[in-house]
């Protein structure tokens, strides 16, 4: 039987000797299943080319190149492109805000970076309260000094508002806040 697509042509005849199969490939006579086997043991071998450890270190030593390969990829495949960046946006929501944040930061000109273990650690001192009104709500990031006012964008110039606080608040200075929760609950 000839595969669409394919360029080699499969065909059925004696079944396969390690597991019974009986479509194999014309080209070597190899089970089509036993073959597919023996490439992913030897991709895993550790050494071979293919090797996962092998790709992470052809990936270090050749940024350029796997950046333009990735890029190459991207385009002959959008769809499928689009649909890896959303899965990976909804299974990583914080560090879907954390690199919105940098972005964010390094338009205005602020130093610094946070992770999201540090602001997680900032919600978790605050007990998930609101700096300013104290209710108990989802938190936003905000910047006690606002990057709009040469801020940085270091943990320590972090608190957690609650989205109308956050609003409310804009780019004016925090109303007798001079550290984050962050710094004070460390410092005490």
């Amino acid at each position: 039987m000839r595969v669409a697509g394919k360029r080699a042509e499969r065909f059925a005849g004696l079944p396969c000797e390690n597991c019974g199969s009986t479509e194999r490939y014309a080209s070597n006579r190899t089970c089509v299943k036993c073959a597919y086997a023996a490439a992913r043991r030897h991709a895993n071998k550790v050494g071979s080319s293919s090797s996962p450890e092998a790709q992470r270190k052809w990936r270090a030593e050749n940024p350029e190149k796997f950046r333009a390969a990735k890029r190459s990829w991207a385009e002959r495949n959008p769809e499928k492109n689009r649909s890896c960046k959303t899965t990976w946006k909804k299974r990583n929501p914080g560090k879907k805000a954390e690199y919105r944040h940098r972005r964010r930061a390094l338009l205005n000109g602020a130093h610094g970076t946070y992770s999201v273990n540090e602001w997680e650690a900032i919600v978790l001192r605050q007990k998930g309260r609101c700096a300013q009104c104290d209710t108990k709500c989802k938190l936003t990031v905000d910047h006690i000094v606002p990057l709009a006012k040469g801020g940085c964008n270091f943990a320590f110039n972090l608190q957690g508002l609650c989205g109308p606080c956050n609003a409310r608040k804009h780019t004016l200075l925090g109303s007798g806040t001079q550290f984050s929760l962050f710094d004070q609950t460390a410092a005490a």
